[in-house]
């Protein structure tokens, strides 16, 4: 058995998603990424196929293992397995050669985030020397009726990344920093509430009866005077009788103090944020 690396930008940008598709087969949740939504994780993301890796046995993709950097900082944007190559120490192979890479790179650091339910790779993890950081929740909120006579004002990304950036020592996990909102796929949705405005949302309103919350960002002046409870009665009023969602990616220590206020419960489905120094 040969078992190699190459680079993924070797492989073109359609069996590049299949493959992505293949790694993540009977994963937690459901995996769909056509060609297009993987260029825009590229994009958004600052994913790196030239640094980044495809897993190849006797000639054959195996696996991926996604990197992007910001900085001193690079990340596992995503790493999987094909079903057949699934432990057999091509996981531990695989990890260990995004290592070398991402401090060839020039990284001190390397993070990636894991289902915490999902042992497996957070062994794998773990015995690579990754250690936790925190914890990213996901949430939910059921259909309610929200009587709200304030009006939405749709906007580009970028004015929801400048009102994140006047707060930089707050620190966002990878996927809901400024750098990824600003070049976020078309489902995404930006709004502003109040004139001037006091608080943003980021939704998703792609799914029939689901509106994902990706980003709730109320200006810090503005704290503890109900925009929050305002904004969210604002996206049900616009979407009524869906379910509110939000995804696992934003630290708990974030969360607990606002969204249980405002009617959400925890998902169970909560991600680990990790990191491994490199230095």
């Amino acid at each position: 058995m040969n078992v190699t690396t190459r680079d993924a930008g070797s492989l073109a940008l359609a069996p590049l998603a299949a493959l992505f598709e293949a790694s993540f087969e009977g994963y937690l949740i459901p995996i769909r990424v056509p060609p297009a939504q993987l260029a825009t994780r590229v994009r958004s993301e600052q994913i790196d196929l030239a640094r980044s890796l495809i897993m190849m046995r006797d000639g054959t993709p195996q696996g991926l293992c996604l990197l992007a950097r910001r900085g001193d900082t690079a990340r596992v944007a995503a790493m999987g397995l094909v079903r057949e190559a699934r432990g057999t120490g091509m996981g531990r192979a695989l990890m260990d050669a995004a290592i070398v890479a991402a401090r060839a790179w020039g990284a001190d650091r390397l993070r990636l985030e894991v289902f915490e339910r999902n042992e497996a790779a957070r062994r794998l993890y773990e015995r690579a020397g990754f250690q936790v950081l925190r914890r990213l929740a996901g949430w939910e909120r059921t259909p309610r009726a929200a009587e709200s006579t304030m009006a939405l004002t749709a906007m580009h990304a970028g004015q929801l990344a400048r009102a994140l950036s006047a707060e930089p020592e707050r620190e966002w996990p990878w996927q809901l920093t400024p750098e990824s909102l600003i070049s976020t796929n078309e489902t995404l949705v930006p709004y502003a509430l109040g004139t001037p405005a006091q608080a943003w949302a980021m939704v998703d309103a792609s799914a029939p009866e689901t509106l994902s919350l990706r980003m709730l960002f109320v200006s810090p002046e503005a704290r503890r005077h109900g925009w929050g409870r305002r904004m969210v009665d604002a996206l049900q009023a616009l979407h009524p009788g869906r379910r509110l969602y939000v995804p696992p990616l934003v630290p708990e220590d974030f969360a607990l103090p606002v969204l249980p206020n405002l009617g959400f419960t925890r998902t169970g489905l909560d991600q680990l944020e990790m990191e491994r120094r490199l230095t």
